[in-house]
Formats: structure tokens, sequence, C-alpha cells
């Protein structure tokens, strides 16, 4: 959901973190890249390295991986 998302935009030298999409109409998809890290700390230093010396704003979402055939222990319905 886009309440899961986290922001990462420059501000003069200084690269400020925040919680939720707040990206603007103009600054939206026009790339996009899928890391696999163990927490959103990590995704957050990965995107900071990605960006240094960049004018871009990251938004990072959480990203479910569903594979053919087999539901997500979420979607199981109860019999």
């Amino acid at each position: 959901p886009t309440t899961g998302a986290t922001t990462i935009r420059a501000s003069g030298n200084e690269q400020i973190v925040l919680d939720g999409p707040f990206a603007e109409t103009k600054e939206q998809l026009l790339g996009l890249y899928i890391v696999d890290c163990d927490s959103l700390e990590e995704v957050i230093d990965f995107a900071k390295r990605m960006k240094e010396g960049e004018a871009v704003t990251f938004e990072i979402r959480p990203l479910r991986i569903f594979e053919k055939g087999v539901l997500p222990e979420t979607a199981k319905v109860a019999s």
C-alpha cells in the first residue's frame, strides 16, 4: 500500500528520509529498481549511495514476490 512507502529526497547537500509517498507528479516513475535487502535501513543506505551527486527522489516501497501456483500465507483461506 502507499502507506508503506518511504521517500528520500535531496535538500541542499543533505538527504532527507520521509515516511510516505511524497513524490511530486513530475517525479513519478521514470525508472524502477528492485533490491533485496534485510531491512528498510539497508534499503535507505543503498538508495543514498545510488543518488550521490544526483538530484533525484527515490520512493521506496515494499514488494511481495508471487510465484505461479503458490499463495502467500496471508492469502490462504481457512477450510
